[in-house]
C-alpha cells in the first residue's frame, strides 16, 4: 500500500513539474509577443477566426435551449390554465346542482 501511495505521489510530482514547464514556455511566449506586436495581433486574429465556428455553435446550443424551455413553459402553462377552467367549471356546476336543492 505504501508503494502505491509512493507511486501516486511521484506521478503527481511529475505532472506538477510537466505543468511548471508548461508555465515558463508560456512567459516565453509572451514575452516573445509582446516584442512583436504584428505578430501577436495575426495570432489574435487566427485565434478569433478559428473559434467563430465553436462560438456559433455554442450560441445556437443556447439558443435552442431556452427557446426549448420557453416552449415547455407555454404549453405547460396552458395546459394548466385549460385544467383550472375545467376544474372550475366543474365545481361551478356541482356547486349550482346542490345547491338547488
Amino acid at each position: 500500500m505504501m508503494e502505491n501511495m509512493s507511486m501516486s505521489v511521484n506521478q503527481l510530482l511529475q505532472c506538477a513539474a510537466s505543468q511548471i514547464e508548461v508555465i515558463r514556455e508560456s512567459e516565453v511566449y509572451r514575452t516573445y509577443l509582446k516584442d512583436s506586436p504584428v505578430l501577436s495581433a495575426a495570432a489574435a486574429i487566427v485565434l478569433g477566426v478559428l473559434s467563430l465556428p465553436a462560438l456559433t455553435f455554442l450560441s445556437f446550443i443556447i439558443v435552442l435551449c431556452l427557446l426549448t424551455f420557453m416552449g415547455f413553459l407555454f404549453i405547460e402553462g396552458t395546459l394548466i390554465t385549460f385544467g383550472v377552467i375545467v376544474t372550475a367549471g366543474i365545481l361551478f356546476f356541482i356547486g349550482t346542482f346542490v345547491a338547488s336543492f
